[in-house]
């Protein structure tokens, strides 16, 4: 799937969207190099512009994965 977010106009993004369980996430993570690890935590909607502006930050300096987690 090919789009383009927010103030990103030339650029398309191709993106992946997989759910992973326990073990699978867990060792998505032992096989990168040297993954820099950022947490944000979310708690309303109300944190959704800061979110936007830390996305956009991560996609002008290149290709990286995003992990949602949410404790049930």
């Amino acid at each position: 799937m090919m789009t383009t977010l927010g103030k990103i106009e030339s650029q398309a993004l191709v993106f992946d969207v997989t759910k992973y369980d326990r073990t699978r996430l867990i060792r998505l993570l032992q096989q990168m190099k040297r993954p820099e690890i950022e947490v944000f935590q979310i708690l309303s909607s109300q944190d959704k512009p800061v979110l936007q502006k830390l996305f956009d930050q991560f996609v002008r300096r290149g290709e990286f994965k995003i992990i949602f987690v949410r404790d049930n």
